[in-house]
């Protein structure tokens, strides 16, 4: 229990800091959550990299719905989050330690968002980040499903 009550208070620190650092930032309330993201996982220049993918989401509005624009954020995103390694080097050092680093930071980044939208409290959101997260399906995937696909029996639940 003391455990729990110590855990609890370090979080409502954190809770603190961040908003007394979004009140003296100039980050637009968006792009400062996806600062806070970046910089609790070490990002380089997180401040920066907020500021481009905040950009990014907004230059194609419809990428939940739409995969090709979905594909467009994501490769534009992963040039921000996952520059270089050496100056000059175009790629990681190949494609098996690309796809594991990727893998680890896209899970870390995947159940950040999902804390981030359980706190929100919008169950609707939740729901559909999860499904995304469980599932693979694709944004624009989900958007195309309708409650008569849905199947629900003693086997799947």
């Amino acid at each position: 229990m003391q455990a729990a009550l110590e855990r609890l208070e370090v979080l409502a620190e954190r809770a603190v800091a961040a908003e007394e650092e979004q009140a003296e930032s100039d980050l637009s309330s968006e792009e400062f959550g996806l600062y806070w993201v970046l910089k609790g996982k070490d990002a380089p220049n997180p401040k920066g990299a907020a500021r481009a993918a905040q950009r990014i989401l907004a230059a194609y509005p419809g990428w939940p719905y739409n995969a090709v624009l979905e594909r467009k954020v994501r490769l534009e995103l992963y040039k921000i989050l996952n520059p270089p390694l050496r100056k000059g080097v175009a790629e990681a050092p190949g494609p098996m330690w690309a796809e594991a680093r990727r893998a680890g930071l896209l899970k870390e980044t995947v159940d950040a968002i999902l804390r981030q939208a359980r706190r929100s409290g919008k169950k609707r959101d939740v729901a559909l980040l999860e499904l995304l997260a469980a599932t693979g399906l694709r944004a624009s995937e989900v958007a195309g499903l309708r409650v008569g696909d849905l199947e629900l029996n003693e086997r799947s639940g």
